[in-house]
């Protein structure tokens, strides 16, 4: 454990009783040397989460959301949520600013951003938040637009402009997989039998309990759910 600087760190601040402490604008200068470098200080990173509120966190953090390198990006994001976890913390505000970044960021970091979004209940997600989302959803080439459309399934959000996206002619088929799912989990009937149709029609394997279960599941519906049992206790 002791190889590992964090725990290095924690271990001698409890020892020499050292502050975790910051000071205002560390956060920012923080963020300019990594920009330079793009070496990241994982032990001071730890310490400027504990230091930092969301609020003052979100504020230095500013100038680094629309940064030309997608690293610089990615690590703003990445301290927006990692404090989010932190207990006691307004998890909707930082739904917010990440959800912001669907709109703002690169396509590498949009896929960061769906994937911190799938962590966060949705109670977190406001009504700006649902409103971003469903802009979003109106540009089928928004990147990630598969990951986007499960994010809204998962919110109860865009029902109608998801379908009327999933009967465009030749869609690839990973995103109209994508889709179908998404509306599955919205409860139309029509697409989750398609799901169903589509997952009965493969061997059964690791790779289906691994990689295709899971999908059933996310629909959250009775039928797809009580399959998937069928086939783990077969």
């Amino acid at each position: 454990m002791w190889r590992n600087p964090h725990y290095l760190f924690l271990f001698i601040c409890l020892v020499c009783g050292c502050s975790l402490t910051v000071r205002a604008g560390e956060v920012h200068d923080y963020m300019a040397q990594y920009r330079q470098t793009l070496i990241a200080d994982y032990a001071r990173e730890t310490r400027l989460l504990s230091g930092y509120s969301l609020e003052q966190l979100l504020e230095e953090l500013d100038a680094f959301y629309s940064d030309t390198l997608p690293e610089v990006q990615q690590k703003a994001y990445y301290f927006v949520y990692k404090k989010s976890q932190s207990p006691s913390v307004n998890r909707t505000v930082a739904v917010e600013r990440l959800v912001k970044g669907l709109a703002d960021a690169g396509g590498g970091t949009v896929g960061q951003l769906l994937g911190y979004l799938q962590g966060f209940s949705p109670a977190d997600f406001n009504e700006m938040a649902r409103a971003v989302i469903f802009t979003r959803l109106q540009y089928p080439k928004t990147p990630h637009y598969g990951g986007l459309a499960r994010l809204a399934g998962y919110l109860g959000t865009g029902e109608e402009v998801l379908y009327r996206h999933y009967l465009t002619p030749d869609l690839p088929v990973k995103e109209k997989w994508d889709l179908a799912l998404a509306l599955a989990r919205m409860g139309k009937a029509e697409e989750l039998a398609y799901c169903m149709k589509k997952i009965k029609s493969l061997p059964v394997n690791n790779n289906l309990v691994n990689y295709a279960l899971p999908d059933l599941l996310y629909t959250r519906q009775k039928q797809a759910v009580a399959y998937c049992v069928e086939l783990l206790y077969d």
